[in-house]
């Protein structure tokens, strides 16, 4: 039986060694990625009329994007298994020292990044696919959807970029709520929440997934 958000009292406090891998690689990869997507749409309004420096310029420009299109997957099959792992094997119970209030918002704005970590990478691979934008590293990736010639999909593709870069604005405004928490939590309130992912913690009885 999958185990709930809502674990007994004998659940341990921490997360597990997996759970704090993966927290930290998706983190690190987010970190990464984002900066990359948005140098990537500046650049691409960037016009060089040297033709030597173009073509060096363009091509850096398309190595940025290849690594943004597969941090991006890389994003959302950790995503996938982070998230098939939590329902599986549920969360540890709250840190006793946090309020309802406390509780409530900590479990929206969690569910709201998980939700956009996937939202985000899938959006991007339509609008990849409507725009034919599909090569990574020489390699061309199967498109979602299917292209014709006349049917606007250029418009389509902007439209899902559009989307993907303001989800992507969202998750950093959260993101950057979340670790003003764990530091308002570790410095003012003192309490565990933010050493219960830190490396090096015991994990007790089997915690799991963040």
């Amino acid at each position: 039986m999958p185990r709930t958000d809502t674990p007994a009292v004998t659940a341990p406090l921490v997360y597990s060694l997996p759970a704090r891998v993966l927290h930290w690689t998706v983190a690190l990869l987010v970190l990464i990625t984002a900066p990359l997507g948005f140098i990537m749409h500046d650049r691409s309004d960037t016009k060089i009329a040297d033709e030597s420096l173009k073509a060096a310029f363009e091509a850096t420009t398309d190595m940025m994007y290849s690594w943004h299109k597969l941090i991006g997957l890389v994003i959302l099959a950790l995503m996938v298994f982070r998230l098939s792992y939590r329902f599986m094997n549920g969360a540890p119970r709250p840190e006793p020292t946090l309020t309802p209030l406390e509780k409530g918002l900590s479990h929206a704005v969690h569910w709201t990044m998980y939700l956009l970590l996937i939202v985000i990478p899938v959006v991007g691979y339509i609008g990849i696919s409507y725009g034919d934008y599909l090569t990574v590293f020489g390699m061309k990736l199967p498109g979602l959807v299917s292209v014709h010639e006349g049917d606007g999909h250029d418009k389509i593709a902007d439209w899902y970029f559009d989307i993907h870069g303001w989800a992507a604005t969202i998750l950093l405004g959260l993101a950057g709520l979340h670790i003003l928490a764990a530091l308002y939590h570790r410095f003012v309130k003192g309490d565990r929440v933010l050493s219960r992912m830190l490396p090096g913690r015991d994990e007790g009885a089997g915690s799991d997934v963040a």
